[in-house]
């Protein structure tokens, strides 16, 4: 009797594990003439002349060793590109570009540990934008229905003029390094971007919807560093066990010798929401720390620092210093 012999192959990965499609799939140019060319398997450039330019995929994932590389005509230039996949983007390799560029994809974006981010302006977002509001420079961010996705760093992104993550929930545990960095979470978001290089962010509506398996709508265990800081959420209800929770490091001082600002908001409809700062935030160079919040718990260390002084200022009907 001949028997058969069963080979069970169990295949471990010998870098970070990302996705089975290498680089992102389905490329198309919505707007801008958009063109797309692989020169070798590990790299996937982006090329337009248009100053606002938008393209689309089928998935967008960048595994460890790949690149993606945006070539925009100069730093004012953006490109939004629409993901259009049930599953989150993983980005473990790296994305370049000498301009701004947008990712959106209603299902999340993870840029996993060995990820790395050089543009002049980085926006991630699960909340859509129109295509047109984006062509027009309008950028306001919409949560769609029963939307759960998320944004989660853990690699390393380097934006010269700012850098932004707006979604259901937001969790940094690698490096953000801007001039300007903002963190959002909210039902309707709007991004500011005047000149195309000062950035203001803005939670409009508060997030109705929780996204899946996290208990913070903000939260920070790595180093954020920028001259303007903002960290914004605004919920329905209780949703989350804490709206903003940092145990990591908050920074002033990406430009040498200037001033910079810190804005932490956590809110809730129903004054219930609770923030945490067990990490340290520090404003250097004289600039200023604002943390509102309905129940403000301070267990790490808030700091101002500067010859010419800064201030520090906890708002919320409940402030508990440790």
């Amino acid at each position: 009797m001949l028997k058969k012999l069963v080979i069970i192959a169990i295949i471990y990965c010998l870098a970070p594990c990302s996705s089975v499609s290498a680089l992102p799939q389905g490329g198309q140019s919505v707007s801008g003439n958009v063109q797309f060319s692989q020169p070798n398997s590990q790299t996937l450039n982006v090329t337009t002349k248009a100053s606002s330019s938008i393209a689309q995929y089928s998935s967008f994932n960048v595994n460890s060793g790949e690149t993606v590389n945006f070539d925009l005509p100069n730093a004012s230039s953006t490109i939004l590109n629409r993901i259009n996949d049930a599953n989150p983007s993983s980005i473990f390799g790296n994305i370049n570009s000498n301009g701004q560029v947008f990712l959106f994809n209603s299902s999340g974006i993870i840029f996993g540990k060995t990820s790395q981010v050089n543009t002049a302006g980085i926006a991630a977002s699960t909340l859509n934008i129109n295509n047109q509001d984006f062509l027009n420079k309008n950028y306001v961010f919409t949560q769609n229905q029963n939307q759960t996705g998320a944004i989660s760093n853990q690699g390393i992104i380097n934006s010269s003029n700012y850098a932004a993550m707006i979604s259901g929930a937001v969790d940094n545990s690698g490096s953000i390094v801007s001039k300007q960095v903002g963190l959002a979470v909210g039902s309707h978001v709007t991004l500011n971007i005047d000149n195309n290089i000062n950035m203001n962010l803005t939670v409009d509506d508060s997030l109705q919807t929780a996204a899946n398996n996290y208990t913070n709508a903000i939260r920070n265990t790595g180093t954020i560093k920028g001259d303007q800081i903002s960290l914004e959420a605004k919920l329905k209800s209780n949703i989350y066990k804490n709206v903003v929770n940092n145990e990591g490091i908050i920074e002033t001082g990406f430009t040498q010798n200037k001033a910079g600002d810190i804005e932490i908001t956590a809110l809730n409809d129903d004054d219930s929401a609770v923030s945490v700062n067990s990490g340290l935030i520090q404003a250097n160079n004289g600039g200023n720390i604002s943390f509102r919040s309905d129940t403000n718990i301070q267990n790490g260390a808030v700091t101002a620092l500067g010859n010419t002084g800064g201030t520090i200022k906890l708002l919320g009907d409940n402030v508990f210093l440790n």
